[in-house]
């Protein structure tokens, strides 16, 4: 396995994707409740594809959220198939936030 360009862009921006992922879940659903391919495609159309989550990253990120009582997690029957639904709670609007503060706080330092 080669090693770890810790000089690359790509290094970079996984590692930040990987916080602000999580802070765009809480945007999108802040507005509108959402299933998951939808939480993707979104978060790709708000950065411009800088954050590339893969499911298994989102579906973590959402069951955690759920655990803490952030988001609440509805089924529906699509086309035969199952869909997760997921709306934001009053515990979930804090928590953005408080993101979102704590974000305003760190951007200014970026200039």
């Amino acid at each position: 396995m080669p090693p770890t360009d810790l000089q690359s862009h790509r290094y970079w921006q996984k590692l930040i994707g990987q916080s602000v992922s999580r802070f765009l879940l809480l945007r999108i659903l802040r507005s509108q409740p959402a299933y998951g391919y939808q939480l993707v495609q979104a978060m790709r159309d708000i950065s411009d594809d800088f954050v590339t989550p893969t499911e298994g990253a989102i579906y973590t990120a959402l069951n955690d959220f759920a655990k803490h009582g952030l988001i609440r997690v509805e089924e529906r029957v699509v086309n035969g198939r199952t869909q997760k639904i997921y709306t934001m709670t009053e515990s979930g609007r804090a928590a953005f936030r408080t993101a979102a503060s704590s974000f305003g706080r760190l951007l200014p330092l970026l200039r």
